[in-house]
């Protein structure tokens, strides 16, 4: 966050941290769902390429 200075720019971690709110915590559902549209790519991804390389 030091080296950006928009929104839009910033990573999605950044962002996943920007939904914790310090006076009333976090709002978990929305946390967590949001952390799933991340790593689902990177995870079906990974385990397609796992396969690929399996095969050879």
């Amino acid at each position: 966050m030091i080296v950006t200075n928009t929104a839009d720019v910033r990573t999605l971690a950044i962002g996943l941290g920007m939904f914790v709110q310090q006076e009333s915590g976090a709002d978990w559902p929305l946390l967590m769902a949001g952390t799933m549209f991340i790593v689902l790519p990177v995870l079906l991804f990974f385990l397609c390429t796992q396969n690929v390389l399996s095969i050879i």
